[in-house]
């Protein structure tokens, strides 16, 4: 898919970045050197009583663990990590269009696939700890108790196999669809207003929206991967 050219364009030209690094990589590394640096200055310096970063670091880390532990249970604090950087990770990259000469990498359909697959692992994963080979397999078939649940075995695991492939599909189309219309909207408003406007800002309420849009996005993400989380271990509580 064709993108605008960014301010790493220059970059390409110079043989500097190789021309098959699709644009959007670089500013996918500039959202997790931001997300680094602002760990790393909340973390750096643990103490009893805490300064302002390390507050507002402790906030963020509860609020996650509250927000997993809501939707999967009470184990799911320790997805807390991985949903509360999935989130911050995807915002950040929803949010970079509102950067003059920037993409928003979840423009592009690759950067939403590669969280989409890695979310399916995690997902699988995290099903077979909690429920061992056989739960698995068991859960795959929709738990069958009885012998028409036993009768059907066949029919249900193709079913719910297809289902857990489709998951990811799911997941990374509506990101970028969404991600993708809102920057689409963005840059012809600008387009409209550089060459008949006498560049008026119009596309500013649309840039407003796409921040609201781009938080909105990024939070069914994270939820949607706590919802199949949950899907997937909670039978491993029945089982204990």
């Amino acid at each position: 898919m064709e993108e605008h050219a960014t301010i790493f364009h220059f970059l390409y030209e110079l043989g500097i970045l190789p021309k098959w690094l699709p644009e959007v990589i670089p500013i996918s590394w500039i959202v997790i050197i931001i997300l680094g640096v602002a760990a790393y200055f909340s973390t750096r310096k643990l103490e009893r009583l805490p300064g302002s970063m390390q507050m507002f670091g402790e906030w963020v880390v509860e609020t996650f663990e509250k927000f997993a532990a809501g939707i999967i249970g009470p184990h799911g604090k320790k997805f807390a990590p991985f949903i509360g950087s999935l989130f911050l990770f995807i915002l950040g990259q929803n949010l970079m269009i509102q950067i003059p000469g920037f993409n928003a990498p979840t423009a592009n359909a690759n950067t939403t696939i590669a969280l989409a697959v890695i979310t399916f692992f995690v997902v699988q994963f995290s099903g077979l700890s909690a429920n061992g080979i056989s739960g698995y397999f068991l859960h795959l078939a929709g738990s069958p108790k009885d012998a028409v649940g036993w009768a059907l075995f066949p029919l249900m695991f193709v079913l719910e196999v297809i289902g857990e492939l489709a998951k990811p599909l799911s997941l990374s189309m509506r990101l970028f669809g969404n991600i993708y219309g809102e920057d689409a909207v963005i840059l012809i408003l600008m387009g409209i207003a550089a060459h008949t406007l006498y560049f008026i800002p119009v596309h500013l309420p649309m840039a407003l929206f796409a921040i609201f849009g781009g938080t909105v996005q990024a939070l069914v993400f994270a939820m949607l991967t706590c919802i199949y989380l949950s899907i997937m271990t909670s039978h491993g509580d029945e089982h204990h």
